[in-house]
């Protein structure tokens, strides 16, 4: 009985348990604009980026406060979105998402190259945590009950706006565009705030990401990293709220169990049970979460990608 609790209550779990948090942040913005409005936005994994860079930087090279620079963080990103919305928003779909693809290409060039501002491939260490009336969140223990209460308000009024006049809006122009037209929805307007809400979103969850691991490089938002988000989007139904938060959990469950496999291995002429190498661990989970995704699309993709909706 200790030993289990021991296990709840190490690092490991409650790491664990603050990176499902950031992820159902990062989720929800997907699931508001790809699960209401049918727009598949990959550029959101820039979004994500810049608040992370926003933070890093003015925090380490400018001395502000993890708090202070929240506000930057969505600015900027509702900024980027703003341009990707002026540039890309009256594209047709197919289109549109060529476009957020050039835009993320072109956000991970930047960080890459960008070496005075950025620091290039090296990224950005030592950035502070975050501070919250003078208690320091600098240990994951510490940062649990924090992240822990503020995704659940976060996704409090989320789930409200999921049931808002606004997310059958943007139900209704991904489905007839023209008669949502016709009965005076402001299709690009409603697209536009729906884009720079979940925009605003990721950035925040970029700021609190930066801060909770207090380093940051330009591999830790590649497509690879849009792509396992729209896959939890897909695996728990776009457009649906509660879907997407198990499917978000299970999917960042389910990979770490791998850590607790052993397998068989000849050692000195004997064969033993061993733990699974750590090298081997990401190409395992790549491998798992690409298994469950075609299983989930196979049995159910009907469900997950109907013609129609209800408004």
């Amino acid at each position: 009985m200790n030993s289990a609790i021991d296990f709840i209550t190490s690092g490991y779990v409650i790491n664990v348990i603050n990176m499902i948090c950031l992820y159902l942040l990062l989720t929800q913005s997907l699931n508001i604009i790809f699960g209401l409005g049918r727009l598949l936005n990959l550029a959101l994994i820039s979004t994500y980026a810049i608040g992370a860079y926003t933070t890093a930087i003015l925090a380490v090279n400018y001395n502000f406060t993890v708090i202070q620079t929240l506000p930057f963080s969505m600015l900027f990103g509702a900024i980027y979105a703003i341009i990707i919305a002026l540039i890309s928003l009256k594209l047709k779909d197919d289109d549109f998402i060529i476009a957020s693809l050039a835009f993320a290409s072109l956000t991970i060039s930047i960080l890459m190259n960008w070496n005075d501002l950025t620091r290039g491939v090296l990224g950005i260490s030592d950035i502070p945590s975050i501070e919250i009336f003078g208690n320091k969140l600098s240990s994951s223990k510490i940062f649990l009950p924090y992240i822990f209460t503020f995704t659940i308000l976060t996704l409090f009024f989320i789930n409200i706006f999921f049931k808002s006049k606004y997310a059958r809006a943007l139900i209704a122009i991904s489905e007839h565009p023209q008669a949502s037209s016709s009965i005076g929805i402001n299709n690009l307007k409603i697209k536009f705030i729906g884009l720079v809400f979940a925009s605003i979103l990721s950035a925040l969850a970029g700021s609190i990401y930066a801060s909770y691991y207090s380093y940051i490089d330009p591999f830790s938002f590649s497509l690879a990293e849009i792509i396992f988000i729209l896959s939890i989007v897909i695996i728990g139904k776009p457009g649906s709220f509660w879907g997407v938060i198990l499917a978000t959990i299970f999917m960042a469950v389910l990979p770490e169990s791998i850590r607790f496999l052993k397998i068989p291995q000849i050692i000195d002429g004997s064969m033993l049970f061993v733990e699974i190498p750590s090298s081997y661990l990401g190409h395992s989970r790549k491998l798992i979460n690409a298994f469950v995704l075609l299983t989930v699309l196979y049995f159910n993709r009907t469900k997950i990608f109907p013609l129609t909706r209800k408004i």
